[in-house]
Parts: C-alpha cells; structure tokens; sequence
C-alpha cells in the first residue's frame, strides 16, 4: 500500500518520501479534481460525531476537520485527503448529525441536501483503512503541521457561509 501511496504523491508531483507543506499536498489535489479545496475547523467534542468529514459540495471539495491541536488536526485533513485521493467512491445516506449541527444560523442543512444533492460519505472499513494507512504514511513527511483554515467558532461559520453564499445557498 505504501507504494500506491507513493505512486499518488509521485502524480501529484510531490516527491515521495520529501518533506512538503499540508498546503501543497491539498492544492495538488485540487488541481486533479479542479475545484478547490476548503477546510473548515469545527468545535466538536461528541464522540459520537466524526472527528472530520469531506462533503463534496457541486463547486467546492470542503473538509470540516475537529479543532484540536495542530498534528492531528493535520492527520484528519490527511485522513479525507486520503478519501479524496484514494478515489474512494462515495455511498450516499442523510446528511450527517455532523454537518447539521454545525451549519450557520439561517441556513437549513435539510435544504441544501435537498438544492445542492450534498450527502454524506460513508465508506467501507477497507476505504476507512486505506485513508487512514494515507494519513499514517504521508503524515510524517508534511511539515506544517498547522491546517490553513479559519478558527473555530465564528471562523468556521464565516468560511462556511462564504462557501454557502458561493454556491447559492439559500438564507432561511
């Protein structure tokens, strides 16, 4: 599996087994899917809820991450980058308790379910192995360990009201 791994970051044109920041590594993955990547830090202290999520919005790939200390922060970042990379195909169910419980005032997550088709992951145990054996492996090369994303709280509401408003969501 480790020289997949290497293989994907050799496409992406990172070197493996190089140092390179977390940035570099998602712009990358960006340019592959050509749209952009946005991370969003979220307050999350259930355990019930997932430490991180990608929703893949029509115009945008997001990924909400837990707010806690930077290297894992990182690891969850790397842990959907993983996801995204691996190709894992998606096996849509309702939005995520996740999702809705951290959505800006005014915005209805059932709606946009419903305008923009946004739906939860959910992959298979050999998916969740495999993006967490990516976020094992290149975890140890990324040398920000700091996800470029807003503050939790009021920073993450902004970006994901930036990211709603961009897409035409709906106040209300």
């Amino acid at each position: 599996m480790q020289e997949r791994f290497d293989a994907l970051l050799a496409e992406l044109g990172l070197p493996p087994r190089r140092t390179f920041a977390l940035r570099q590594l998602l712009d990358q993955i960006s340019l592959t899917r050509g749209r952009p990547i946005e991370l969003v830090a979220v307050p999350v202290n259930d355990p019930d809820y997932p430490s991180g999520a990608w929703v893949p919005y029509p115009n945008v790939d997001v990924i909400f991450h837990k707010a806690t200390t930077p290297p894992h922060s990182t690891h969850i970042v790397l842990h959907e980058a993983g996801h995204m990379l691996c190709r894992h195909v998606v096996q849509p169910h309702a939005l995520p308790r996740f999702l809705a419980q951290y959505s800006p005032v005014g915005h209805d997550p059932q709606r946009l379910v419903e305008a923009f088709g946004l739906l939860r992951c959910s992959w298979s145990t050999e998916e969740e192995r495999e993006a967490e054996a990516f976020a094992r492996h290149v975890g140890p090369w990324v040398r920000d360990r700091r996800p470029a994303s807003g503050k939790a709280d009021a920073g993450a509401i902004d970006a994901f009201t930036r990211i709603l408003d961009a897409l035409g969501g709906t106040h209300g």
